[in-house]
């Protein structure tokens, strides 16, 4: 049977006898209501059509998806059809929520979790508040009864808890991972004011009027629209039109709009460095952080690791818990930032004379002062100063190499050449002394 509904719209014809926007927007009406007297038909008509128009709307789209919804003064059933609907439009719940464990520190128990329909499915996740604090490799019991041991990701492994992974009174994420036959534990994350849905998602302010999506599922942190630029030695700049930052790569992720801050190299904690002060001549790793507490978007930069998409350190501000990688620049010698502009992973700057110069013979040169670790690609202009071949790539077996071979000294851009060994150049020379060089101006993360 094809679905219909009773739920009709109300003076939306052609010359209807209606107020225009604007003026019911002046209305005094809006905020006292009619009061005693002779009635206004315009007036009242226009209420009846704003409150009949979105009725309409929303009976319309339980139609859309197949399910019938009479006028029939039934409040619940009503709400019951938008649940499914809604369900029906985006999937199933993968997201359950419950309340805080029983058991003991190293075997917890939530025996219920809200939507229902909860199984031992692959990425299903089960959020909510630890009763103990574990002391040592945890087992959790869940709405379906089994004992499960709990895992969380160690490099490229899943590995026993060791304690303190779960904290009492603090909000945590478990999901089933089937390959592992295991619950994964993300991070002990406070939801703040997140509020998880039936349809399997979250939605929130993040603290600038922007929306902060929890999504259900697995998906990749990302940015886009995101420009970066120096202000200063110790500041830069960046703004985004969204960010996807991850927990961990199997944990929550949080979205957020119409990003923007400044980051401070001499100062510490959110919008500052992770901890002590910035080391010379190396990358410096920035990233979006993102506190679901107090809904609140920062950047953080760090000198540990390479340029991970998460971040990788032990000192992200409290609060904070989830990240994603915004850009890597190099510092120069006296720790400070110089003139450059980021296009989300495309970074350029003035261009960086002889980072490797005299080059009369085959070999290689790390340069981190110049190149980050997780630059995928660099562009510049490679040249020699003598007749002769001379080529440079990013790994040994000088895949992709760009170069000359000439009989007069010359220069030639080098566009995306493709790195394989972190911050380092490979050089060849086919032929003469060429005296090579490279000039770098720009580097590519992703």
């Amino acid at each position: 049977m094809v679905a219909t509904t009773q739920i009709l719209p109300f003076a939306i014809g052609a010359g209807a006898n209606v107020m225009s926007p604007a003026a019911y927007a002046a209305l005094a009406a809006q905020s006292t209501g009619y009061v005693s007297g002779i009635a206004q038909s315009v007036q009242f008509n226009t209420t009846l059509r704003q409150a009949a128009f979105m009725s309409a709307a929303l009976a319309n789209f339980l139609v859309a998806e197949g399910i019938t919804q009479n006028d029939d003064g039934n409040l619940a059933g009503a709400v019951t059809n938008i649940q499914q609907a809604i369900k029906q439009l985006v999937g199933s719940p993968t997201v359950f929520t419950g309340g805080t464990t029983t058991g003991s520190a190293n075997s917890q128990v939530m025996a219920t979790v809200t939507p229902t329909g909860w199984a031992l499915t692959n990425g299903y996740t089960i959020i909510g508040t630890a009763g103990y604090t574990n002391t040592g490799a945890m087992q959790f019991t869940g709405p379906d009864g089994a004992i499960q041991t709990v895992k969380k990701l160690s490099g490229s492994s899943y590995v026993a808890l060791v304690g303190g992974e779960f904290t009492a009174t603090v909000n945590f994420s478990l999901t089933w991972n089937t390959t592992a036959n295991a619950y994964i534990w993300s991070s002990s994350t406070a939801l703040g004011a997140l509020a998880y849905l039936n349809a399997g998602f979250g939605v929130g302010s993040d603290g600038s009027g922007n929306l902060a999506l929890k999504v259900a599922q697995q998906p990749a942190g990302n940015v886009s629209g995101q420009k970066i630029a120096y202000t200063t030695a110790n500041t830069i700049t960046a703004s985004a039109d969204t960010v996807t930052a991850l927990v961990s790569l199997l944990g929550l992720s949080y979205k957020g709009s119409s990003l923007s801050a400044v980051l401070n190299i001499g100062t510490t904690g959110a919008n500052g460095m992770d901890t002590g002060t910035a080391t010379a001549s190396v990358a410096l790793h920035v990233y979006w952080i993102y506190n679901p507490t107090t809904n609140t978007w920062a950047l953080l930069g760090t000198n540990s690791g390479t340029g991970a998409s998460i971040y990788p350190g032990s000192n992200m501000p409290a609060g904070y818990t989830a990240s994603w990688l915004a850009t890597s620049v190099c510092l120069n010698s006296s720790s400070q930032f110089t003139q450059f502009t980021a296009r989300s992973g495309n970074v350029y700057f003035p261009s960086i004379a002889n980072i490797i110069s005299g080059i009369n013979s085959n070999g290689s040169q790390a340069v981190p002062a110049y190149i980050p670790p997780n630059a995928t690609a660099i562009g510049g202009v490679l040249g020699t100063v003598s007749p002769g071949g001379f080529f440079i790539a990013g790994d040994a077996n000088y895949t992709g190499s760009q170069g000359v071979s000439q009989s007069v000294s010359i220069e030639t851009p080098c566009s995306n050449l493709p790195i394989f060994t972190a911050s380092t150049l490979f050089y060849e020379v086919t032929a003469g002394s060429p005296g090579g060089y490279f000039n770098l101006s720009s580097y590519k993360l992703w």
